[in-house]
């Protein structure tokens, strides 16, 4: 009497509470992810790290009590693909999961929502290393004189941005791959999941270093993976921007007599701006890649987490690899949005560069007699 009380308290909640209670849960499991990847590298307040874990185990049973009948629906669906026997049938389970999510939209919405808070430590190393690398571009592209400093700080914040951002999700995996290895020992052990009994696991130098090297190769893989989608999907997003731009140097070239290289140069001039907004590509092709490119972000979360488990556990957990198809969608708008910002930045720097290097070449073919001024 008193779990149905309960679920039927769950399920008549509000959207914006449960949507509160999922990025609450999401936050707290990045930031004690994030600490756990510090104490991996430190092995410094072992005592406080093992009371998080152990707290954090707790919170994640009491929030069971907030989870509604659909929510349960869909997490049965999604552990059942990991329960699969040969490869039809764990593709079958996958394929009923994937329907129970769609029937299910506010749970599937309420897990992407808790996925999504894991994106933090990525986006705050994202901006990070944009201000470092900036900075140190500038400073390196100054060196060359004239306008080196605006390219140089365009190509130092968009690698530093991209280290930033590799670092942020190496950390927050590494992390959650800390208490993967914590429960399962425990699970293998036949120990029940304490505080003390996680301390005894941390303070063992064998485990811990175990635990940096496989929490540290899926995070390093699965950064890698998401760096590789996320430059597939800004392929895709700036196809159409890169037709235009050709159809653009087309007709600067067709207008001036100029040659293409010239006239590349050209694309940051009023004239340029003109034809460029000419060719611009229409609402629908400029949805089609956006569509694309998020289609391909959301084809790679699932993909990360099969090819980093496999990397650091030598075996795959298809209940883990089928959630982050179905809940990954805040992550790739997320993913698709840093691929169109990396296409903006590029296509700055390239046309800034261009523009310059047209200015300089211009000034070199002037004759003497042409610069000096008039007596």
């Amino acid at each position: 009497r008193a779990e149905q009380q309960r679920q039927k308290k769950a399920d008549e909640a509000g959207i914006l509470s449960q949507f509160g209670n999922a990025l609450g849960s999401g936050y707290d499991n990045t930031k004690r992810h994030v600490n756990n990847a510090t104490w991996m590298m430190t092995g410094n307040n072992t005592d406080s790290v093992a009371d998080q874990i152990y707290k954090g185990h707790l919170e994640q049973q009491k929030a069971q009590h907030k989870r509604t009948s659909g929510q349960r629906r869909l997490d049965a669906a999604i552990d059942a693909v990991g329960d699969g026997e040969g490869f039809l049938d764990t593709l079958s389970r996958g394929w009923n999961a994937v329907k129970v999510a769609a029937q299910e939209p506010r749970a599937t919405f309420l897990g992407s929502a808790e996925s999504a808070a894991s994106m933090l430590p990525t986006v705050a190393g994202a901006l990070g290393g944009a201000v470092t690398g900036a900075g140190v571009g500038a400073g390196v592209g100054a060196v060359a004189g004239g306008a080196g400093a605006l390219p140089g700080a365009g190509v130092g914040a968009i690698w530093g941005s991209r280290v930033g951002m590799a670092a942020g999700t190496t950390a927050t995996e590494a992390g959650a791959e800390l208490e993967y290895m914590v429960f399962e020992s425990l699970k293998k052990e036949n120990k029940s999941v304490t505080k003390a009994n996680i301390q005894t696991l941390l303070n063992d130098p064998k485990f811990r270093a175990e635990a940096q090297k496989q929490g540290t190769t899926k995070g390093l893989t699965l950064a890698m993976v998401d760096q590789l989608t996320m430059g597939a999907a800004g392929r895709v997003l700036s196809a159409p921007a890169k037709q235009a731009e050709k159809k653009a140097i087309k007709e600067i070239v067709k207008d001036t007599g100029v040659d293409e290289k010239a006239a590349r140069s050209l694309l940051a001039s009023p004239a340029g701006r003109k034809a460029l907004e000419k060719a611009s590509p229409g609402t629908l092709k400029k949805a089609a890649a956006a569509t694309g490119a998020f289609a391909v972000e959301l084809m790679g979360e699932p993909a990360g987490e099969a090819i980093s488990q496999a990397a650091a556990r030598g075996e795959v957990d298809w209940s883990d690899v089928t959630g982050e198809l179905i809940y990954g969608a805040g992550q790739s708008v997320a993913g698709t949005a840093a691929a169109g910002a990396y296409n903006a930045a590029n296509t700055a720097r390239t046309r800034l560069s261009s523009n310059d290097a047209g200015q300089t070449d211009n000034q070199s073919d002037t004759t003497p007699a042409e610069a000096a001024p008039e007596a």
